[in-house]
């Protein structure tokens, strides 16, 4: 699973499901709009300007369970910041 998430609302379903960084690449790459989400569930890509869907509940459980803190050390907190963290900025190539 990619570091982080973006959410597409799924035509079929109405649904805003969270799909990963290298779901996304990889649905980008097949061309055909259609992407893995964090659920499994198949995300056939409605309009990006579209309004956006109401939270897929499945998607929500499995953020959720990656946010609870680990019985050893903790950890929930920065699987969570890594998810939905700022992203890193590229550097110009000079």
């Amino acid at each position: 699973m990619g570091s982080y998430m973006s959410s597409l609302t799924c035509i079929l379903d109405g649904l805003a499901h969270l799909v990963s960084d290298d779901a996304a690449a990889a649905g980008i790459a097949a061309g055909r709009g259609i992407y893995m989400a964090l659920c499994g569930h198949t995300v056939h890509a409605a309009a990006m300007v579209s309004a956006i869907g109401r939270q897929c509940p499945r998607c929500a459980l499995h953020v959720e369970a990656l946010t609870k803190p680990a019985r050893r050390g903790g950890g929930g907190r920065a699987r969570l910041r890594r998810l939905f963290g700022p992203r890193p900025v590229a550097q110009a190539i000079r």
